[in-house]
């Protein structure tokens, strides 16, 4: 028995039985299925066919080899899941920061400032004199740690930065709602 390869190994002696040599049987197999673990199998088991070793012991390794290689994957997914999560804390973090600027500290320093309008003068007040360049820099700020934050994930999560692309594209949605509705910042969008 040999898992995942068990279908394989069956039809490999099945062919064997037919008359095909074993280098042809298992250089079909590397064809069939073209990924870099078959391919060292193969290459590890005609070695040991033309040497005259052990076929069945040597695969027998490969495969415990295999499994243990599937284990200590899922191991490092499992440690990574964790990073990946802190990155979308932070970032949720991050907007939650936003959410409390706009709405608890700037009318707070708005209401502070020496530069509020006396009666009837037109003069521009933090909340109105900066808004513009304030939800231009959120929005912007928004943007690179949605981005940022993404292909960090991807490359936690398969060592591909461009793998984080739709992390980066939930987030981007995520923080441009958070902007547009919950922020109530008009202009975003």
């Amino acid at each position: 028995e040999f898992g995942a390869l068990t279908p394989e190994v069956r039809r490999i002696a099945r062919q064997i039985r037919w008359g095909v040599p074993v280098e042809a049987g298992l250089e079909e197999w590397a064809r069939r299925v073209p990924t870099l673990q078959v391919r060292r199998t193969v290459s590890v088991l005609i070695r040991c066919d033309r040497v005259g070793g052990h076929t069945a012991d040597v695969l027998a390794l490969l495969t415990e080899q295999v499994r243990e290689e599937e284990r200590a994957g899922a191991a490092r997914r499992a440690a990574m899941s964790t990073y990946i999560a802190v990155v979308y804390i932070a970032f949720f973090v991050f907007l939650l920061t936003i959410f409390i600027l706009v709405h608890l500290f700037l009318p707070q320093l708005s209401a502070a400032s020496p530069l509020a309008p006396a009666a009837g003068t037109p003069i521009p007040t933090i909340a109105t004199g900066v808004a513009a360049p304030l939800i231009l820099a959120l929005f912007a700020a928004v943007l690179i740690h949605a981005v940022g934050d993404g292909l960090m994930v991807g490359v936690l999560a398969s060592g591909r930065a461009v793998l984080g692309l739709p992390h980066a594209t939930v987030m981007l949605l995520v923080g441009w709602l958070v902007l547009r509705l919950l922020v109530g910042l008009p202009g975003v969008g």
